[in-house]
């Protein structure tokens, strides 16, 4: 009787352990998958980083020859002629008239850019239409201007008031 029983209890043993091996299984295959999906996860976000960056490249080598322009074109404020001439140009092919000689200031850091500029202030006058095409010209030029200021006054408005900064280098 006492085989019986001690056959019985090594029977049930193995019955409880093989029955119970799935379960420890199926745990173990549920926390590999749940490692599989975050893994999938982190895969997924770093193509989409990746496709981010061959796009902001891809954007940058369009952009290259508008930088290179843009840093050909920044004025030498050691010697700002280019842009008095610039300004002389643009009144002839406006047939407006500088009423007061360009007053350039001294050169100026701005010390959070590595930047310079100087502070110009200069007057005007022709038709309305001219001196406000003369201001869309200058605004939209090659050089880096900032128009700080500017006063519309006269007979028919005809005579303008410039002020503002030139950046260099």
């Amino acid at each position: 009787m006492k085989k019986r029983i001690l056959y019985i209890l090594i029977f049930l043993i193995f019955l409880i352990f093989f029955l119970s091996l799935p379960i420890f299984i199926l745990k173990s295959i549920q926390e590999n998958a749940k490692e599989i999906l975050n893994t999938k996860e982190k895969i997924k976000e770093n193509l989409d980083l990746f496709e981010e960056i061959l796009k902001y490249k891809k954007i940058m080598k369009e952009k290259q020859k508008e930088i290179e322009q843009i840093q050909e074109n920044i004025l030498d404020l050691n010697f700002p002629l280019s842009f008095v001439q610039f300004l002389e140009q643009k009144t002839k092919e406006l047939d407006v008239k500088i009423e007061e000689t360009p007053n350039l200031s001294q050169i100026q850091k701005v010390k959070e850019k590595e930047l310079s500029f100087f502070s110009f202030s200069f007057s005007v006058s022709g038709e309305k239409e001219k001196l406000l095409l003369f201001l869309k010209k200058i605004e939209n030029e090659k050089f880096l201007i900032e128009i700080e200021k500017v006063t519309i006054f006269g007979e028919n408005l005809s005579k303008m008031s410039i002020s503002g900064k030139v950046f260099g280098k």
